[in-house]
């Protein structure tokens, strides 16, 4: 019987991924002790919940679609262009990163916190951001149609030239200090907006 295995070099680091031998969790694990650059990992449906803390990763352009990313703490990372559509991201706090042109469409992000993020031009489209924290987030241009804020901490956040047609803001906490709801699409299709 032939044995499958892959072999990833990150940083010089050399990884083979027996049938039976490290699970994808250990090799992000060994990647972030080297230069904590990820985009070469296979990470689509990957169970990555209670990895614990990353800071400064490189998952520019990262296929996460599936992913199940509850409870990390990511700061001052490159997720731009990522596919997180699909995603589990309870509890997850992606702080300080910059998500700009991130696809996030029907991801479940309850709870998460996304302050002084960039997630300007990114896909939120049906997205669950209830309890979600937005402080200072950047979300020009970004596509929030039917996307669900309700209790949503909104101070700061940018939402110039965001699409929010029938998005769901009951509740919304700040929503008065938001930045130019003024400018966004669709505010008078969006819910709960006085």
């Amino acid at each position: 019987m032939k044995r499958c295995y892959s072999i990833i070099i990150i940083s010089g680091i050399f990884l083979a991924t027996f049938a039976s031998g490290i699970s994808v969790k250990e090799t992000v694990q060994n990647a972030l002790k080297g230069d904590r650059d990820l985009r070469k990992i296979n990470l689509k449906g990957a169970d990555l919940k209670g990895l614990g803390k990353m800071q400064g990763v490189n998952l520019e352009g990262v296929d996460l679609s599936g992913a199940d990313l509850s409870g990390l703490e990511i700061r001052k990372s490159n997720l731009r262009g990522a596919n997180l559509s699909d995603a589990i991201l309870v509890k997850t706090e992606i702080e300080e990163s910059d998500l700009r042109g991130a696809v996030l469409n029907n991801a479940v992000m309850t709870r998460a916190g996304f302050a002084h993020s960039d997630l300007s031009g990114s896909n939120l489209e049906g997205v669950n951001l209830n309890n979600t924290d937005l402080f200072h987030t950047n979300l020009k241009n970004a596509n929030l149609k039917g996307a669900s804020l309700e209790r949503a901490d909104l101070t700061g956040a940018n939402l110039d030239g965001a699409d929010i047609t029938r998005a769901i803001f009951k509740d919304a906490r700040y929503i008065d200090k938001a930045k130019n709801i003024d400018k966004a699409i669709g505010i008078d299709m969006a819910i709960g907006l006085k």
